[in-house]
């Protein structure tokens, strides 16, 4: 019976501070009982969402064969405690099944009591528990555990663990597990750094075709990868919600583009102003008579003109606020005279 009393030894310091954690919650253990976190048909996406997909192939390499040869189970739990992957000896599975530690199962401390799943997400710390320190009778063979997090944030993403009957426990179980962690966090972390790069490839692409622009490259997390200067904007500058201008932590004006992937693609505030007030082509009109007529627009080339287009243009160069349809008529012999006479 769990009266809240003080645990003292030969009880092992984490598992006195499982028994504390529960009297400070309420929770009586004699009432604790496995339930589900995911229905069946809900599963399969909660997999496919799940940033731990990307360590399968490592952990399998590293665990899974040891578990399949040691008669283990190789376990991979998101951040609340679901059981997201089991996989291991077929007869350890099936045993398994008759104390419902299967996928979509929740296994926290306050669902299925101690257990090195639940306490490694409490404690986020590699943990091992054993026999009759699990509350649950059903539970008393060996199991390890260690949390794995993310490699940009540090954030705890979920814990992979290693369980199986007695007999085959192994005294090095805690190292290899852990180790096993830190090679998944390193996958994720060499993942992360592919997509990173794919997107500042991208970016570069784009921004080519755009000079003399402040613009920066950040992820969905709000994360700088890539900034034009690099002095313009770094760290966290927040996530856009949608297309449009934002303010930055500097102060800074820009406006926001979605790249892809989640991705945004920040304009300073010099591409802005370019994009809503866009400039007109100059258009440039000489007029010398014996050095020739010439107009050109912009940056084009000049382009010669007959006597009668220099007559046509020329009253509507030197009258910008325009003219009446009769105007350019009476101004055509005066025109004409100008082009003449050079002036």
């Amino acid at each position: 019976m769990f009266s809240g009393a003080a645990v003292t030894p030969p009880v092992r310091p984490v598992i006195a501070r499982w028994w504390s954690r529960m009297a400070s919650a309420g929770v009586d253990p004699a009432r604790l009982c496995p339930r589900a976190a995911l229905a069946i048909d809900a599963l399969a996406d909660a997999r496919a969402s799940s940033p731990l997909r990307t360590t399968l192939p490592a952990l399998r390499r590293h665990l899974g064969m040891i578990a399949d040869d040691a008669e283990r189970m190789m376990v991979l739990c998101d951040v609340i405690g679901c059981i997201l992957w089991l996989e291991g000896h077929p007869r350890v599975l099936e045993q398994a099944k008759g104390i419902t530690f299967e996928p979509g199962m929740l296994w926290t401390e306050r669902s299925a009591g101690t257990n090195a799943i639940g306490t490694a997400l409490a404690i986020d710390h590699p943990v091992q528990v054993f026999s009759a320190e699990h509350v649950l009778p059903e539970q008393r063979p060996w199991c390890w555990a260690s949390s794995l997090h993310d490699p940009v944030t540090g954030d705890l993403l979920g814990v992979v663990d290693l369980s199986g009957p007695q007999r085959t426990a192994l005294p090095y179980s805690v190292t290899l597990v852990t180790a096993a962690a830190r090679i998944a966090e390193a996958a994720l972390h060499e993942r992360q750094l592919e997509r990173d790069n794919r997107l500042r490839q991208t970016y570069l692409d784009g921004i080519r075709r755009t000079r003399g622009a402040s613009s920066a490259l950040i992820d969905e997390r709000g994360r700088v990868l890539l900034a034009m200067p690099a002095s313009w904007v770094s760290g966290v500058v927040g996530t856009p919600v949608a297309p449009g201008r934002i303010r930055l932590p500097t102060g800074d004006v820009a406006e926001a583009e979605p790249l892809r992937d989640g991705a945004w693609v920040l304009w300073g505030v010099d591409r802005v102003t370019a994009r809503s007030t866009p400039q007109r082509p100059r258009l440039y009109v000489r007029r010398l008579g014996r050095h020739g007529r010439t107009v050109a627009v912009g940056d084009a080339p000049p382009r010669s003109l007959s006597l009668r287009q220099a007559e046509a243009i020329a009253p509507l160069v030197l009258h910008l606020d325009g003219l009446s349809a009769e105007q350019p008529t009476l101004h055509c012999t005066a025109t004409r005279a100008s082009l003449w006479c050079g002036r």
